[in-house]
């Protein structure tokens, strides 16, 4: 039975609270086995190749699972609690699985916590070797871990120094995955093409409904 604790879903990089209603209904199940059988709780983690654009590649993550007959006495006597705790455990897992940014400072950390690679358009795979999404992810994680455990003032003169950057982009009327596309000659061939074979749709998509 696949779960999304979350019960919502934003487009943000950050983990939402769990509900512990899956496992009340986890527990549930084990009460009509007369707690005499073993229920599993498998986080899973999902991650895809662009956190904002089109998902073309995804990536599924098994986490240990955790076994909840370790759990069930307690259970039996504070239902509640042992729900809250075992969420605790579940939480933690998942944070190895994703990328979550924590709500404090999330703007600015996300310019450097996502991936430049994620905006990546998809012809560019034909010029240039694409990384694997565990790659992607290890790197965005390996991030977020480093800014934690910097010196704040560190910290927030680093911030600054990408608010600059991002700044500068935009004056140029640019973005950060454009500025790291490969310039060649293929990949301009393709993005060319594609403005052409598209043209007439978008034009006839504007036209009166009935000549459409």
């Amino acid at each position: 039975l696949l779960i999304y604790p979350e019960g919502t879903h934003a487009e943000r990089c950050h983990m939402g609270d769990f509900s512990t209603a899956y496992l009340r209904m986890a527990f549930t199940a084990a009460a009509n086995a007369n707690f005499e059988k073993e229920i599993y709780v498998v986080p899973v983690g999902v991650h895809y190749d662009s956190y904002y654009g089109l998902r073309n590649r995804s990536l599924l993550r098994f986490g240990k699972p955790i076994g909840l007959s370790q759990w069930y006495d307690h259970y039996q006597e504070k239902p509640r609690t042992t729900c809250r705790e075992v969420n605790r455990l579940v939480c933690d897992a998942m944070k190895d699985l994703v990328l979550d940014i924590p709500d404090e400072q999330y703007a600015l950390r996300e310019k450097l916590c996502v991936s430049r690679e994620a905006n990546r358009p998809w012809f560019a795979n034909l010029v240039e070797k694409q990384p694997s999404l565990l790659q992607q992810l290890a790197v965005d994680q390996d991030m977020m871990r480093n800014l934690n455990g910097m010196n704040q003032t560190i910290q927030e003169e680093l911030l600054d120094h990408v608010n600059q950057y991002q700044g500068q982009l935009e004056t140029c009327g640019t973005t950060d995955a454009a500025a790291s596309m490969p310039k060649n000659l293929l990949a301009g061939f393709i993005h060319a093409l594609l403005w052409i074979l598209l043209l007439p749709l978008g034009v006839t998509s504007l036209w009166p409904g009935i000549v459409a």
